[in-house]
């Protein structure tokens, strides 16, 4: 009996020694899967037990831009509740990751994006040359059999580009909200002269179908036409139509 007990005790152990000792570069295969190689981990180091990389998103044509580093920690706690888990570290505080093998789960996170990471979408967008600072904040984004759940925030501040002298142009607002087999989509304008606003959805696979609109005010609307024209098809005197599946 005793021996048995032995052998209960000692497959976890080394489980847990072989985890430890796997390379951290095994994190960026599930990101890469998600996202269709959009994101990946670069600058590894260490293990999956412990270590750290950036994680960064790669343009359709080739180029790299790069997020705030990563910092991640095995948690033990979590295998109590059929789990692996990891505190991850950031400039902005601490969250979590838990995976099992049917679902994953995010709480926490806070981070700096490029802003390719949006303007990537489309292509007329990524032509517009975009700038300004993109935050994320995510309080808790999970997938599992019923499909994401949860919520997350993108936002867009000190809007700029080389198409128009006002810079910014604004600030806005990306929220992102689980729905099952999608993720819901909805865009906003905090503040500033051009005022854009769209909703969709994206399903992991398929190409987001994201639409809205951008608007002006008259005394505005000369200086930033040509932006407004990148982006969208004119649909009245001082508004565009855009839609990201089209890639218009």
């Amino acid at each position: 009996m005793k021996r048995c007990w032995s052998w209960l005790l000692a497959v976890p152990v080394l489980l847990l020694g072989a985890l430890a000792a796997l390379p951290a570069s095994w994190l960026s295969v599930p990101l890469s899967d998600l996202t269709q190689s959009r994101w990946q981990l670069s600058e590894v180091q260490g293990t999956l037990w412990s270590g750290q990389g950036r994680p960064v998103f790669v343009a359709e044509d080739g180029s790299v831009l790069a997020m705030s580093r990563l910092a991640w920690q095995f948690d033990p706690l979590a295998l109590f509740k059929g789990a692996l888990g990891w505190r991850l570290h950031t400039d902005a505080g601490t969250g979590s990751l838990r995976l099992t093998p049917s679902s994953w789960q995010l709480d926490n996170i806070s981070l700096s994006l490029p802003v390719a990471a949006i303007a990537g979408l489309s292509d007329t967008w990524r032509a517009a040359r975009l700038g300004g600072l993109l935050k994320l904040e995510l309080q808790s984004l999970a997938h599992g059999r019923d499909g994401f759940s949860g919520s997350a925030r993108v936002s867009w501040l000190g809007a700029a580009s080389p198409l128009t002298r006002i810079r910014p142009f604004g600030s806005y607002q990306l929220q992102v909200n689980g729905q099952g087999p999608a993720l819901g989509l909805k865009l906003q304008t905090l503040s500033g002269p051009l005022q854009i606003d769209g909703q969709g959805q994206w399903q992991p696979g398929k190409l987001p179908d994201f639409g809205g609109s951008a608007s002006s005010s008259a005394d505005a609307y000369l200086a930033l036409r040509p932006l407004m024209l990148m982006l969208g098809r004119p649909s009245g005197p001082d508004r565009v139509s855009w839609n990201v599946q089209t890639g218009v």
